[in-house]
């Protein structure tokens, strides 16, 4: 992910701080031209004001989940789990390959045990985690039926 912080002009010092997206700035817009497909901003991005550790998945629908639920989640809590391990510390997302391509990113089991709506509300995730837990061997997360 600090790829991806590198990519976007962040520093550790600087996501480690209480601020917004470069992509919510009033004022000329952050020109996103440089950025791979995966990390430019979507309008919800745009919109939503969160702190930028968002803007570093790669994968669209966990950040547009990510930012549907903003007013009721714990951004703490949830940074940290994605970034520094759940309760068992097992890494919450892994990345096996380039840190801008999505397909290369896997969420563990804790972390879908925690935040159950990722099944349902982030397909290209667990599609990608699927395909790195049959390399393994593993069975695939299964999507909810609501």
């Amino acid at each position: 992910m600090l790829f991806n912080a590198d990519l976007m002009g962040l520093t550790l010092d600087l996501l480690n701080e209480d601020l917004a997206s470069q992509f919510n700035l009033v004022g000329p817009s952050t020109s996103a031209t440089h950025l791979p497909a995966s990390l430019c901003p979507s309008p919800k991005q745009k919109k939503i004001i969160h702190h930028p550790w968002i803007d570093l998945i790669p994968v669209l629908s966990l950040r547009e989940a990510l930012l549907a639920r903003a007013d009721v989640l714990d951004e703490d809590e949830l940074c940290s789990d994605f970034y520094g391990g759940c309760a068992s510390q097992e890494v919450g997302l892994c990345v096996w390959g380039e840190a801008w391509d999505p397909r290369a990113y896997e969420v563990s089991e804790t972390l879908i045990r925690k935040w159950g709506w990722m099944v349902n509300d982030c397909p290209d995730i667990i599609q990608s985690s699927n395909y790195w837990r049959k390399k393994r061997g593993e069975k695939p997360i299964r999507l909810k039926i609501r």
